[in-house]
């Protein structure tokens, strides 16, 4: 029991640490005007980073602490699809769009218990610019910041199949490479692996249950005669 405490334990620190470490790259306000700038760059991880200057805001609504991000970055060469957590610290993420010029669109945007998941695709590659509408749910710390992530067999995108090394594949490929061996139905009878029938497999149940049933009642015959 003791034992199980401990694990628990280092399970929750570690999740409370997480976080943290995503918000540790936060930019800092530079003079109020709404830049913000930083030593190093934020990674994007395989697909490259955004530089300093390259994340900046300003407020579309003050009073009502609403603001406008624009983040933009050019795109690891051979990358025609990015995929990242938009991670907020006290603002909530009303839209993102791609704005015009970039090379990329908005295929698919989910929102998660860490951010906003955004996935984007381009037949080129090269920039990718897009425009973030937050609004403030505190006076200050609101920070938007980007977490990395890999595209891989686990990722559900509708149209999209991708394997564990992020390739794109199609449906086809991605069943066989990424797909569940495990049958639907665990009562299902698998095929004989030489004829692809289960006949045999029957044949040969019931005639073990035959010469199971004659060895009985053999058995029991001669205890009747041997009285």
């Amino acid at each position: 029991m003791k034992k199980i405490i401990v694990i628990l334990g280092l399970v929750a620190s570690f999740m409370f640490v997480m976080p943290m470490s995503v918000k540790a790259a936060a930019f800092v306000d530079n003079d109020g005007d709404g830049v913000y700038e930083n030593d190093s760059a934020i990674s994007v991880g395989r697909y490259g980073s955004v530089a300093a200057g390259d994340m900046t805001w300003t407020y579309s609504d003050e009073e009502a602490g609403e603001k406008t991000w624009t983040i933009s970055f050019d795109v690891t060469s051979g990358y025609n699809y990015v995929y990242f957590t938009l991670v907020p610290s006290f603002i909530t993420i009303d839209s993102v769009s791609v704005s015009s010029g970039s090379n990329y669109v908005l295929a698919n945007q989910t929102s998660s218990s860490n951010g906003t998941v955004v996935f984007f695709e381009s037949t080129s590659g090269g920039k990718l610019e897009l425009t973030v509408v937050t609004t403030d749910t505190a006076d200050e710390g609101c920070l938007l910041n980007i977490s990395p992530l890999n595209l891989d067999c686990s990722v559900s995108i509708p149209g999209y199949y991708f394997d564990d090394n992020g390739k794109s594949i199609t449906e086809e490929e991605y069943n066989q490479v990424c797909g569940n061996t495990t049958p639907d139905n665990p009562q299902d009878i698998p095929n004989s692996p030489d004829t692809g029938s289960v006949v045999p497999y029957i044949a040969i149940g019931g005639g073990l249950v035959a010469i199971a049933a004659v060895y009985l009642l053999s058995r029991k015959s001669n205890k009747v005669f041997k009285i």
